[in-house]
């Protein structure tokens, strides 16, 4: 009986080993196929506000994935995986321009509002 479930195992491994490989290489692809999709698209700007910024770490702590969320004139909100080398930039409640990519971030330029535009 032992020597029988070893060689069933030695069959049914290679082909798990095979299908989560097949599996994850395939989202490895999807992944960059909708990554072009987006890159393709015509970058667009729009008026918006800043309603939150989130952080999801992962990886045992080693990686960080930083969020913003834009909430648009129309009252949509949006939200889009900003690179951490422009997070810093962003700040709850800031309103200014968002420049996206279909589903991609590009950019947000903040509107600095002239607080000594009253006559005194």
């Amino acid at each position: 009986m032992g020597f029988e479930s070893v060689g069933i195992m030695l069959h049914i491994v290679p082909i798990m080993v095979a299908i989560i490989f097949v599996l994850v290489f395939a989202i490895m692809i999807s992944r960059v196929i909708n990554y072009g999709k987006q890159k393709t698209k015509a970058e667009e700007s729009k008026s918006a506000k800043v309603v939150s910024k989130r952080q999801h770490i992962w990886g045992d702590r080693s990686h960080t994935n930083h969020y913003a969320t834009f909430e648009l004139e129309d009252g949509e909100r949006v939200e889009y995986l900003v690179p951490s080398n422009k997070i810093g930039y962003i700040v709850e409640g800031d309103h200014g321009i968002l420049t996206h990519q279909g589903s991609l971030f590009v950019q947000f330029s903040r509107q600095v509002e002239d607080r000594y535009s009253e006559d005194y």
